[in-house]
């Protein structure tokens, strides 16, 4: 199962790779 810390870290995650292709 997922933590909440673990969900915050993996959308971040997300967000920054997706930032970085803009």
């Amino acid at each position: 199962m997922l933590d909440e810390t673990d969900v915050v870290v993996v959308v971040a995650d997300r967000q920054l790779k997706s930032f970085e292709l803009l």
